[in-house]
């Protein structure tokens, strides 16, 4: 426990939206620790349960684990992974067969026949 107070967590504390949660064994005591630092966080239970708290207005979310925990947030992240549908393509889909290239114009150095066979 003695390591959330290395950290400066106080240069986090003037981030325009910042949301922070904290979960686990010890989401108590980091929640204690980023209070001193000037950030409101919300307890939780899971990954899950942080993703259901943002949305897209909130940006990026990053998830920070101990080496405790990370096998089994790592494990939560890849489910998640898995059972998300697919997303939805946000541009127009590319038409099957392209058009047809244009061809170059002439040139002084293009010979007759070639000339004649582009026409």
């Amino acid at each position: 426990v003695s390591w959330f107070w290395d950290i400066d967590f106080e240069n986090w504390a003037d981030i325009q939206g910042l949301k922070a949660f904290v979960g686990g064994s010890r989401a108590n005591d980091m929640q204690v620790r980023l209070k001193y630092a000037g950030i409101p966080a919300q307890l939780v239970d899971s990954v899950a349960d942080v993703l259901a708290a943002t949305g897209p207005q909130d940006g990026k979310v990053y998830v920070i684990a101990n080496y405790t925990a990370l096998p089994q947030v790592r494990a939560e992240l890849n489910k998640l992974v898995v059972e998300a549908p697919a997303p939805v393509p946000a541009v127009a889909p590319v038409p099957a067969q392209a058009p047809a290239p244009v061809p170059a114009p002439a040139t002084a150095s293009t010979s007759a026949a070639e000339k004649e066979a582009r026409s």
